[in-house]
């Protein structure tokens, strides 16, 4: 049955919607103004609406959010992308094209295809290139690699290292591409050589192969031969695992670190240097070096390093201080002060010194160390300690010898002073003396004054034994030194010794098997070890011993150099030991002082006279003592050789009645003492003789130059003001040769000897002097 036109019609209708929407795209009919006509396809893929939906919408231009920027033509136009949003608000991208239709006035069909899976493809093969050209542009060399280690893939700069192109890499086994020299030598070419088993490259391909599992990060040392021959190279070499439907393999990424590595070596080497240099410099022999790290908020300090110089100056080493505090290893160290510097510099930054500090190390010495304390950048203190014992016992020896020095000084001022006083009070008792003896011989047996009168010279007599002391501490007494074996003296002494000290005190002689030989007076000798053995019984009143010892010994430089005034040299020693009282420090610093006395009834002139008796023998005396412990007197003389036989420097003076065959004579008397003058005066008027007298030297130059007396003795004081008695015997004797010459003096050893006086070759007299000894002498001037 015919069917008519507009059933027609309508078929192809539905026949063009069936095939519309049997594709992808989207049609929609418009007219002019975008209103939408007829939507075919299937929108939802690309707009995600039905197509009720997009005819609800009414027009193109809301449905994409603008009007389509694309050209309308009687054929289809260019495709332009649109970016349109679905119901879900996804992003989809759109091709667009259009035209108009020959049917319909102005009426527009649009088609829409979705590229969105297209541009994600695009996008994904884009960077997918992208990465494949930075795979081959990286400055590393990658490949890809089978079981057997051939190359599937290398990179260009995996190729241009090689020096092939890709082409001929492709196949390749590692040590092929890497240049390997047991590739070269080995016959069969990579893999076959006897290094091969070891390969660590194949090693690492295998590995990577069993286990799936990639190596990051492998360093390998690999010998690769260039054009300037064979060289160790490093490479840091990581692994994958690869597999797609096209099989398997590894994919090497190869790192050249050889720059790395030698530049490291280099640094690692300098480190080393730096850190001998270091160790060098904190282990030196001269400093002892601490590191602390502040504890407690910079309370106390923990040791972090401390070198060998300062183990040698604690004695404590590295290990037994790392990691404790100060406080516990030196708990002084906050008295000391040092605690303090160490917080200080904490809290300030500030270096500071700390002054030599005493430090008693674990075997007992006493040591002194300074401190340098500062602080670095990293929080932590230092502390550099140097040993100054040396110099602070020089300190303490130049201070020990400098008060010796003083005392020396101190004693030779004394003695000057008391020799002085003992030459003036010689005149004066020479006077006493003189007169008293005179009216002594004036007075009959039976006179009563004649008692009076002897009391008055026999007092006379004992203050010249005082002054007599007096010159011997001032080494101004007249001495006859002869050469004496100390031994000798002491065992001659011993009964007496043992009778003066009591059976209570123990004496124990322990002298030298060798004979004790010194240059000395046996008379002053014997005072000196008598002076010492009543003072130390004096300190042993309830009993105790005494010790008296002799040995030969021989003074070096340095104890020289130790004790003022004493010369090397080969020495006697006699020292004097007792177990009594001893003496504090103050005593013992006045101990030879002149008057100076401990006891109740004690005149303060032993120990003095012993002092001035040894240095006149050209001694040393050193006392050492403390309370409670005893005193013990060592005293060091020269030791002399038998032939020594110094000539005696004054002649004894004997007994003698007054001489009578002196008058007569004419004797000119030169003293600047007046009431001296006066009484030699009356006495030489009084035994017979002509007597002329001066006040000084000048006025009896004038005597005798310009008024012609001519004497026949000089009677003179030796020392006096301007000119003394022997330049003035000199300047007379120029003008009458055969005068006879008597000297006079309260001084006579050293103050003789610097006027020329050492071996008299005149006579002498010692003040005082009797009358009858005035008289022996002028007698023997003229035999």
């Amino acid at each position: 049955m015919a069917r008519g036109r507009g059933s027609f019609s309508r078929d192809v209708q539905g026949l063009y919607r069936e095939v519309a929407e049997s594709i992808d795209d989207v049609f929609i009919l418009t007219d002019e103004q975008g209103g939408i006509i007829e939507v075919l396809g299937r929108p939802e893929g690309i707009f995600g609406r039905s197509l009720d939906d997009i005819r609800m919408v009414g027009n193109i231009g809301l449905l994409l959010g603008k009007n389509p920027s694309v050209e309308v033509r009687e054929c289809w136009s260019n495709d332009a992308e649109h970016e349109v949003t679905d119901m879900s608000g996804a992003k989809r991208t759109v091709v667009v094209s259009a035209k108009r239709v020959s049917f319909g006035n102005g009426m527009i069909l649009y088609r829409f295809r979705d590229r969105t899976r297209e541009r994600l493809l695009e996008d994904k093969l884009s960077t997918a290139l992208a990465q494949l050209s930075i795979y081959m542009r990286a400055p590393v060399v990658i490949t890809l690699v089978d079981r057997d280690g051939r190359l599937i893939s290398i990179n260009s700069f995996g190729a241009d290292r090689a020096g092939k192109t890709l082409q001929q890499l492709i196949g390749a086994k590692p040590g092929e591409y890497l240049r390997c020299p047991h590739h070269l030598t080995a016959p069969d070419g990579c893999g076959s050589g006897e290094a091969c088993r070891n390969c660590v490259l194949r090693r690492l391909i295998r590995d990577t192969f069993e286990s799936k599992k990639g190596v990051k990060n492998y360093e390998v040392r690999f010998c690769c031969v260039a054009e300037e021959g064979a060289s160790e190279n490093f490479f840091l070499i990581s692994t994958a695992y690869m597999k797609d439907n096209g099989g398997e393999g590894v994919l090497l990424c190869l790192v050249d670190i050889t720059d790395y590595v030698k530049k490291k070596s280099a640094f690692l080497e300098a480190l080393r240097e730096s850190e001998h240099r270091y160790r060098q410099l904190f282990n030196n022999p001269f400093t002892g070096i601490a590191l602390y790290r502040p504890v407690d908020n910079g309370g106390d300090f923990v040791f972090v390093d401390f070198n060998e110089t300062a183990e040698k100056l604690t004695g404590k080493s590295r290990s037994e201080v790392l990691g404790r505090r100060v406080t516990e290893l030196f708990p002084g160290i906050a008295d000391m002060g040092l605690l303090g510097v160490f917080r200080k510099v904490h809290e300030t930054g500030e270096a500071r010194y700390f002054p030599p500090s005493l430090y008693i190390h674990p075997t007992g010495e006493r040591r002194w160390y300074e401190n340098y304390v500062y602080k670095l950048t990293s929080g932590e203190i230092v502390a550099l300690f140097v040993d100054c014992t040396p110099q602070k016992l020089m300190e303490e020896e130049k201070e020990k010898l400098t008060a010796q020095l003083y005392q020396a000084e101190k004693m030779e001022s004394i003695g000057r002073f008391a020799g002085s006083i003992a030459h003036d009070f010689n005149n004066m008792l020479n006077v006493i003396l003189g007169y008293g003896e005179m009216i002594l011989h004036g007075l009959g047996k039976s006179d009563p004054l004649r008692e009076m009168a002897q009391k008055l010279v026999d007092a006379a007599k004992r203050s010249a034994g005082l002054t007599e002391k007096l010159m011997t501490f001032s080494r101004k007494r007249p001495v006859e030194r002869q050469v004496i074996d100390i031994n000798d003296l002491i065992l001659g002494m011993e009964d007496m010794l043992r009778r003066l000290i009591g059976e209570q005190i123990e004496l124990e002689l322990n002298l030298s098997p060798s004979p004790a030989l010194v240059c000395a007076d046996p008379n002053q000798m014997e005072q000196v070890v008598m002076n010492l053995a009543v003072n130390a019984c004096d300190a042993m009143p309830q009993g105790g011993k005494l010790l008296i010892e002799t040995a030969q010994v021989v003074l070096d430089e340095e104890y020289a150099q130790k004790h003022y005034g004493t010369r090397p040299g080969s020495y006697v020693m006699l020292a004097v030991t007792d177990t009594g009282c001893g003496m504090s420090r103050e005593m013992l610093d006045r101990i030879f002082e002149p008057f100076f006395t401990t006891k109740e009834k004690g005149t303060g002139l032993g120990l003095s006279t012993v002092y001035g008796i040894v240095k006149g023998s050209g001694g040393n005396i050193w006392v050492y003592s403390e309370p409670g412990r005893g005193t013990t007197f060592k005293i060091y003389l020269p030791q002399a050789e038998k032939a020594d036989r110094p000539k005696l420097l004054r002649a004894e003076c004997r007994s003698t009645e007054f001489c009578k065959d002196v008058s007569g004579k004419h004797i000119l008397v030169v003293e600047d003492e007046d009431l001296l003058r006066k009484f030699l005066e009356e006495v030489l008027n009084r035994i017979g003789c002509k007597v002329t007298v001066a006040a000084d030297p000048k006025e009896a130059i004038s005597l005798v130059e310009e008024k012609g007396l001519r004497p026949d003795l000089l009677l003179t004081d030796l020392i006096m003001p301007r000119m003394n008695g022997k330049e003035l015997a000199y300047y007379l004797k120029s003008i009458q040769p055969n005068l006879k010459v008597i000297y006079m003096s309260g001084y006579t050893d050293n103050s003789v000897s610097n006027y020329g006086m050492a071996e008299f070759d005149e006579g002498f007299l010692q003040k005082p002097f009797t009358v009858e000894e005035l008289a022996l002498k002028i007698r023997e001037a003229f035999v």
